[in-house]
This record gives C-alpha cells, sequence and structure tokens, in this order.
C-alpha cells in the first residue's frame, strides 16, 4: 500500500533528518531503490520510511552492512501501515519498536505506553539494543507534506 504523492529529496530531508547526500550514499550501498524517472529521485511513503529506520538503525550502533537486511517487508510494511492507521484514528502516540538480541532483530508495533513500559520488564529478555521510532511525531512531519492523506 503506497501513497501516490512523491517527495523530493529535500522534502524528505525535513521529514526523516536525512540529508540528500546521506540517502543518495545508502541508495549506492544497495539499501534500497527509491522511485527514479531517469534524472531525478523520488521518495513515497514506503522509501520515507526506509530512511527513518536505517537513520535510527544506524544510530544505535548497528552497522549499515546488517542494515540490508532488516528493511525488507518485516520491517517496513507494518511501520508504512502502522504510520497510516495513525493518521487514520488521529493518534498521537505509536511507536516502532526495533529490539536486538545477538544478531537477531525483532520488530513490534506499540500504540499504547504501558506496553512500550512492558518491553523494558525484567520479566522480559533482556535486549542489546532497543530503538523507538515515534510514529506518531513522524506521521505529523509527514502529515504537514501531504504523505499521509
Amino acid at each position: 500500500m503506497s501513497t501516490a504523492r512523491l517527495f523530493t529529496p529535500g522534502e524528505a530531508h525535513r521529514i526523516t533528518g536525512v540529508s540528500p547526500e546521506t540517502a543518495l550514499a545508502w541508495r549506492r550501498r544497495g539499501l534500497w531503490t527509491s522511485g527514479e524517472d531517469g534524472k531525478h529521485v523520488r521518495y513515497d511513503l514506503r522509501g520515507l520510511c526506509a530512511l527513518k529506520l536505517v537513520r535510527a538503525l544506524i544510530e544505535a550502533g548497528i552497522p549499515i552492512g546488517s542494515t540490508v537486511e532488516t528493511i525488507g517487508n518485516d520491517f517496513l510494511d507494518p511501520m508504512q501501515n502502522a504510520l497510516l492507521a495513525t493518521r487514520r484514528k488521529h493518534l498521537s502516540t505509536a511507536y516502532a519498536v526495533i529490539l536486538k538480541k545477538g544478531d537477531a532483530l525483532y520488530r513490534v508495533t506499540v500504540f499504547d505506553l504501558a506496553n512500550l513500559a512492558e518491553l523494558a520488564s525484567p520479566e522480559c529478555v533482556e535486549w542489546d539494543t532497543t530503538i523507538i521510532i515515534n510514529l506518531g511525531s513522524l506521521a505529523r512531519e509527514m502529515a504537514a507534506f501531504g504523505a499521509l492523506d
């Protein structure tokens, strides 16, 4: 499910915080392909999710090489669907949570802060790394550019 709205690298930068130069370097490394009409790069909602996700993983210290396998359908489709649900339901609190244990990465979408706290409880597996992406905030940024209309 993709939105018809496409975004320039500059708009993608303002929405995700990933500079056009960095996004270009990531594309050259094969992280994903974005909509290209021969000369101009454009990002759809899935591309914006990929930029935000890769940035969060790298900021958490996960090497970019292991990130390539991480941004597939198992992560991007649920993240995109959660963003669309957040917008439709006017939710301000929704989070994409990536949990890392050893070499394995797990994805959770959380719509309630109480559920987010449960992930940090002593009864849960002790994760090496927990990455939280605020989807409510990202949805507001995207909506300002018409990405979720």
